[in-house]
Parts: C-alpha cells; sequence; structure tokens
C-alpha cells in the first residue's frame, strides 16, 4: 500500500487517533504508515523526542477543522515538513 502522506511505498499502513484517547468520533482516526505516525506523535507531542520539536496545540487545531479533507491536508503538510527537514538534517 502507499501511504497518504509521504507517498512512499510502506506495507505496514495501521489505523491512528490524534489524541490517543480513542473514543468513537470517526473524525479523529485515520489510515497512516508506521513512520509517519511516529512523526505525528512526536510532532503532537504525544510522545517525546528531542530531535523532533513538538507544533504546539497541533491536536486543537486539527479539532477545529470540520471536515475530514481539510484535517488530512494539516497533517500532510506537518508530517512532509518534519521528513524535510530530517532529510536535509542526514544531508549534512
Amino acid at each position: 500500500m502507499v501511504c497518504n502522506y509521504h507517498g512512499k511505498k510502506n506495507n505496514e499502513i495501521k489505523l491512528m487517533n490524534l489524541d490517543h484517547k480513542y473514543l468513537e468520533n470517526t473524525l479523529d482516526w485515520y489510515y497512516m504508515c508506521a513512520k509517519c505516525h511516529k512523526i505525528y506523535d512526536y510532532l503532537a507531542g504525544l510522545v517525546g523526542n528531542k530531535k523532533v520539536k513538538s507544533i504546539p496545540n497541533l491536536i486543537k487545531n486539527l479539532k477545529q477543522l470540520q471536515n475530514r479533507e481539510e484535517r488530512e491536508q494539516l497533517l500532510k503538510e506537518v508530517i512532509l515538513k518534519s521528513l524535510i527537514k530530517e532529510h536535509n538534517k542526514e544531508k549534512e
């Protein structure tokens, strides 16, 4: 399968939840590869990482968006920015 967030083929696409509260709101659940899920957790501040700076209010900003397309667009933007930064640091 191809990950919707970074566009690369990945065999392991899983269901993830925006805030790890696992409520039944379907707008809070998204499919993404393990790598993007890990990056999202760092960016949202759900898991600590000294290399990846969390984005204040990311979860709040996502939940304020009313439809799935807007939320997916924001998710894609923040994940891709983080992947680009990570890639550029590896080149240095």
